[in-house]
């Protein structure tokens, strides 16, 4: 056996040298069925408000770590509130995170476990909106503005 360095076309040409022949599938290998009648179909089109939830949570996570972040780094931050901050960018963090397994995000789980996903994620954006409009309020305070 020798083995050489090489690239992707050396490779495609070294196997037509050796006219390998490959099968030909004339069969669909998608969808995927588990047992009769049972198709694992749609990753790209089922649960597009799952989806869409999952985008959302992402773009408030990321905007609200912008802030965290800025006030964490705050010298006045009480150790109070640095935790509030910290506990509630983990909580909504974690929940990407679960979403973001194969089964979530491609819209495959079963609908009582996607029910799960979308509660645990809700609870974990809600509890993230607290310390957040709460940094917003002092923000707009601190510019003249009055919230209510």
């Amino acid at each position: 056996m020798t083995l050489v360095m090489s690239t992707p076309g050396a490779y495609v040409d070294a196997l037509k040298e050796e006219q390998v022949k490959w099968p030909v599938r004339y069969d669909d290998i998608l969808n995927y069925y588990e047992e009769k009648w049972s198709f694992w179909s749609g990753y790209y089109t089922s649960r597009p408000t799952f989806k869409k939830m999952i985008k959302d949570a992402s773009n408030i996570f990321h905007s609200q770590a912008k802030l965290y972040a800025r006030k964490m780094l705050d010298q006045s931050t009480n150790d109070k509130d640095f935790q509030e901050y910290l506990d509630a960018s983990l909580a909504l963090g974690d929940q990407l995170s679960v979403n973001q397994h194969h089964d979530a995000i491609s819209g495959t789980a079963s609908q009582y476990v996607t029910f799960d996903y979308e509660f645990k994620l809700q609870t974990a954006q809600d509890r993230s909106q607290i310390p957040f409009k709460k940094i917003v309020a002092e923000s707009l305070e601190q510019i003249g503005l009055k919230t209510e």
